[in-house]
């Protein structure tokens, strides 16, 4: 019943399109996602350049000890929504609705 929930739901289209576009910035660049600022090379990531595609869906946000791609947002906003959701559908369903009011 949690995956009719519209807030898991709503998470696993967020997971899909973070995943897409994730997907897509490392097809368009030859199997690997450029990384701005970044000097080293793991066989996943190298460094962003000026022969790099889908610039803008690379990973260029940066963070303390991170840099983020505009895909890695939309799974980590899943990675929250996902499990709230499947939580409350819990306690609508187990309890009747008691700790979703």
């Amino acid at each position: 019943a949690w995956l009719l929930n519209p807030v898991v739901a709503t998470g696993l289209w967020l997971a899909v399109i973070g995943a897409g576009l994730n997907y897509s910035a490392i097809m368009a660049n030859g199997g690997a996602m450029p990384v701005q600022g970044q000097k080293y090379r793991d066989g996943i990531h190298v460094p962003m350049n000026g022969q790099t595609k889908l610039s803008w869906l690379c990973d260029w946000i940066h963070l303390p000890n991170r840099v983020l791609s505009p895909g890695d947002l939309f799974l980590y906003a899943a990675m929250g929504i996902v499990p709230f959701g499947m939580l409350w559908s819990y306690g609508r369903d187990n309890f009747g609705g008691a700790l979703c009011r």
